[in-house]
């Protein structure tokens, strides 16, 4: 579990690999994406010698919040696991990712840590864009039903909070991912811990944090509205959680996010 986002434009093709509990398989010429809570590895027994070339775009959820990539990032359905085989671009759209990459690239070389996210997630749309563009010419490829362990967590998560089941019911319960996976809640928790070394608890807080960040960077939504739609009773309680994992407050990170993307804004001339 790498902790970012990967977007790799392959030179050649290659085995399989690990993806969850399952497995994903790529062409010559494909782009593989992969997401932070994912599972990736080598296949165990796998005896051929592959070295991979290519091109790797990597970033952090946490650079977009606020921006049109981090708005529409659980709308690009290739980034969960039930997108398990790489997606074909032809000639024109190969040139856009490898353009847009560049321009990456060129940012990054001449800024560094500076580079400017409102840019810079304009061009990153682009590459997804026309990821999403070769998805859906080869939708029926995918197995659009989660089936593994790891799948149908990941989809449990997802529409839990996506369709505001936490409003209704609060919090997620992990006797309840394991009924929804058909598994025993104990069996499920030591299967989930032996594949992803986290407890079940860790991985449901790490999804909670990133959807939190999303929501506080999107707009002007009260505290006890995000809370809620969380799955807290109570705002203080939202508050504390947020600040023993991210070290500040939501208010600070909302006004130190905000104020980030206006000075990024205003150098991009937009805000005029």
């Amino acid at each position: 579990m790498y902790g970012f986002n990967m977007i790799v434009l392959k030179n050649s093709s290659g085995p399989p690999f690990l993806y969850g509990d399952e497995t994903y398989s790529y062409r010559n010429g494909s782009i593989i994406v992969l997401s932070p809570y994912q599972l990736v590895g080598p296949l165990r027994g796998y005896t051929v010698e592959h070295k991979p070339t290519g091109r790797v775009l990597a970033w952090s959820n946490d650079m977009f919040h606020g921006t049109r990539v981090s708005q529409m990032y659980f709308d690009y359905l290739f980034f969960s696991y039930r997108s398990n085989t790489s997606l074909d671009v032809n000639d024109e759209e190969r040139f856009v990712i490898i353009d847009s990459m560049n321009r990456l690239d060129a940012m990054l070389k001449d800024r560094g840590p500076d580079v400017n996210i409102i840019i810079s997630a304009q061009i990153l749309s682009d590459i997804l864009d026309v990821c999403m563009k070769a998805f859906k010419r080869q939708i029926d490829l995918f197995c659009m039903e989660p089936r593994g362990l790891l799948s149908m967590t990941e989809y449990y998560l997802l529409t839990y909070f996506k369709r505001g089941k936490a409003a209704k019911y609060g919090l997620p319960r992990v006797g309840e991912m394991a009924r929804a996976c058909g598994l025993d809640e104990s069996y499920y928790g030591t299967r989930f811990y032996h594949l992803t070394g986290l407890h079940v608890k860790e991985f449901i807080q790490q999804w909670m944090i990133d959807t939190a960040k999303k929501r506080l960077s999107s707009g002007w939504a009260g505290l006890d509205t995000i809370s809620k739609g969380l799955g807290f009773t109570y705002p203080n309680h939202f508050s504390t959680f947020f600040k023993s994992m991210t070290g500040m407050t939501p208010t600070e990170y909302r006004m130190n996010r905000f104020r980030q993307l206006r000075l990024h804004r205003t150098e991009a001339g937009l805000d005029l």
